[in-house]
């Protein structure tokens, strides 16, 4: 394996993790001596893409890291498709989100705008989640390239809640009526009591590149949910008509 490609491989494997890694586990993984890995994880460490936790011996993103994606996300995202998803929130008191796909059955929201509503556990800047188990994910799998979506479907889909669809047929079934009535729902299939309803955002040539949703708990999304998919539908419209991409690529 060359180093850069190694270098690579690692930063993603600690990137991805939800705990801190240790390098036996890295050793194990990648089929490494450790001894093969200490030179690529302190070049890391000294340019702060990776931290060392002292005590355990284990690895998390550094703080490069974290620059370097939140300068990626606010580079991806025009402001006036900020105000649209502001005006969102100020009108139903609701999170309103904007986000994109980035591959591997993941979607990462680029902004979140939040409501008055401290209780509810919402989406954050650059937070990512599995595709196939929120609304704007479910919108941005709908209108996928035939060859990454059965990518998605071949392989095995995690259960958030008891509500997330995880049978690859049924998910398929979702996605064509997506792609029928225009808008997904998300009725508590990520978090229990949360719902969320989203729409695509497209770009000049009527690609879907982006998709902008509004969450609230789920009993006053489902009683207004005519109301939210038409105002919904008329915000991407505009952002879709912003002259420079709300979503560049």
């Amino acid at each position: 394996m060359k180093s850069v490609d190694r270098a690579l491989n690692i930063l993603c494997i600690i990137g991805e993790s939800t705990t801190p890694v240790a390098i036996k586990g890295l050793s194990e993984y990648l089929g490494l001596p450790r001894t093969t890995l200490y030179a690529t994880l302190n070049s890391l460490e000294n340019f702060g893409f990776i931290a060392r936790h002292e005590d355990t011996r284990s690895y998390r993103l550094g703080w490069r890291a974290y620059v370097l994606g939140m300068e990626f996300l606010k580079r991806r995202i025009d402001h006036s498709a900020v105000e649209e998803a502001r005006t969102l929130t100020y009108k139903w008191n609701y999170s309103s989100n904007i986000s994109v796909y980035v591959g591997n059955n993941r979607v990462a929201f680029l902004h979140t705008e939040l409501p008055n509503k401290p209780h509810l556990v919402l989406p954050r800047l650059g937070y990512m989640s599995w595709a196939h188990s929120t609304a704007s994910g479910k919108v941005l799998l709908a209108y996928l390239g035939k060859t990454e979506l059965d990518r998605v479907l071949a392989r095995e889909l995690e259960a958030m809640t008891p509500y997330t669809i995880t049978d690859p047929a049924r998910l398929a079934e979702e996605l064509a009526k997506i792609r029928e009535q225009g808008w997904a729902l998300d009725d508590q299939e990520s978090v229990l009591g949360l719902g969320c309803m989203a729409v695509p955002i497209r770009d000049a040539l009527d690609r879907c590149v982006g998709a902008i949703s509004v969450s609230g708990s789920i009993d006053e999304i489902k009683a207004s949910m005519e109301e939210i998919s038409d105002d919904l539908l008329a915000t991407a419209k505009r952002i879709s008509q912003i002259p420079k991409a709300a979503i560049l690529e």
